[in-house]
């Protein structure tokens, strides 16, 4: 009976490591400017983990005109964070496009946030959650590679980008999911009279 009572005492843990989402981070440090069009950043992030879900991908990014700017991670799913959107104004703090002006902007999948655009006419557009354009997010494999791609589609401005990053849930591994049923069978067990 002790194993039954102890098992029974490990279902919120197992059930509470279920569900832990997890974040990568990359760090860039890139700016570009004056003539510099097309691709202007790219990285690419490999995820190990098996994925259940992806969250969110954040950019911390200044730019002085969000129009031109396209912003998507593709791989096994495809993100349009961006695309020829926002208000026509710029990302980051009002003080400029260098690294130290960037702010954070979190897209998530469409229908869980407002869009860039519904802020109208605000210059810089505030960092925060907006949704994304594309979340085309339905099944992954473990080693996933997601690659942030940056395009300014105009020349005569300028941009820097910090760090990008994903939150995801990755999928519970089999020993959680095994331990799991093990305590719901036996924690399912009543005691005879």
């Amino acid at each position: 009976m002790r194993t039954i009572h102890a098992i029974a005492a490990a279902t919120p843990l197992v059930l509470a490591g279920l569900a832990q989402a997890d974040t990568i981070t990359h760090t860039l440090n890139t700016t570009w400017g004056g003539l510099d069009t097309g691709l202007v950043a790219a990285d690419t992030i490999t995820i190990a983990d098996a994925i259940a879900s992806i969250d969110a991908i954040s950019v911390v990014i200044a730019h002085s005109f969000d129009q031109d700017l396209d912003i998507t991670v593709n791989g096994f799913a495809e993100f349009d964070l961006m695309f020829n959107e926002g208000s026509g104004f710029s990302l980051g703090d009002d003080a400029g496009t260098g690294l130290a002006n960037a702010l954070t902007y979190t897209f998530v999948p469409i229908g869980t946030a407002g869009a860039m655009t519904d802020f109208g006419i605000v210059d810089p557009n505030p960092a925060g959650m907006y949704e994304a354009n594309v979340w085309n997010a339905s099944s992954f494999v473990a080693n996933s590679d997601f690659t942030l791609a940056i395009g300014d589609l105009f020349e005569g401005d300028s941009g820097s980008i910090v760090s990008w990053s994903i939150d995801y849930t990755p999928l519970p591994g089999p020993g959680s999911l095994a331990l799991l049923g093990l305590a719901g069978a036996l924690g399912g067990r009543r005691r005879r009279s």
